[in-house]
């Protein structure tokens, strides 16, 4: 931080700051502004933005849930997430999954709340680490899921929009890839990765 502040000509690449626009060392993820450029761990920024993609891709979306477990901050997310949620009319439900046998019930609630569709947020812990059943789960209440990672769709889950868990810090980059035919490659200028 104190090397951001004693040059504005020098170009700065930070690594794996976990959340560059709280710190203030950047103003926005897609314009960081002066000299700064580099990778952050977090997309909180980007997650109203993912339930405007949710949204488009179920365009009768009323109800929409969010699955998240304590493991990962989330408060940033929230924000967005009711912002964007306003914009759209959308009602959003947060569902609690703490450990895997959460999961299940975790689901059932979601149907019995009749949400339309969920947004996965990323977990490490819980989520992650049990894709195939939050991927199968997701399938048998057959809600349309947006997840975190690339890894998601490539188990069959439908779409994600974030980077791949194994992406390290060279060549890290932002990427939106999801089965929407009216969406490309959204490229920021602060990469987002995660550190494993």
């Amino acid at each position: 931080m104190s090397r951001c502040q004693a040059t504005r000509t020098i170009p700065i690449v930070m690594s794996t700051l976990p959340d560059p626009l709280r710190e203030g060392v950047v103003t926005s993820l897609a314009r960081p502004g002066g000299n700064i450029t580099g990778l952050t761990l977090d997309a909180e920024e980007l997650a109203g933005k993912q339930l405007e993609l949710l949204k488009e891709a179920v365009p009768t979306l009323s109800r929409v849930a969010v699955l998240l477990s304590l493991s990962e901050p989330y408060d940033a997310a929230r924000r967005q997430i009711e912002a964007a949620a306003r914009t759209l009319k959308l009602e959003v439900k947060e569902f609690l999954a703490r450990d895997a046998k959460d999961l299940a019930p975790t689901f059932a609630a979601m149907s019995q709340a009749r949400v339309g569709a969920i947004l996965v947020r990323r977990d490490t812990l819980v989520v992650e680490r049990n894709r195939a059943e939050v991927v199968a789960l997701a399938a048998q209440r057959r809600l349309p899921a947006l997840y975190s990672f690339r890894e998601f769709p490539d188990s069959g889950g439908l779409m994600y929009d974030g980077r791949s868990a194994g992406v390290k810090q060279s060549g890290a980059s932002y990427r939106l890839d999801c089965r929407l035919p009216s969406r490309g490659p959204i490229w920021v200028t602060v990469a987002i990765t995660r550190s494993r």
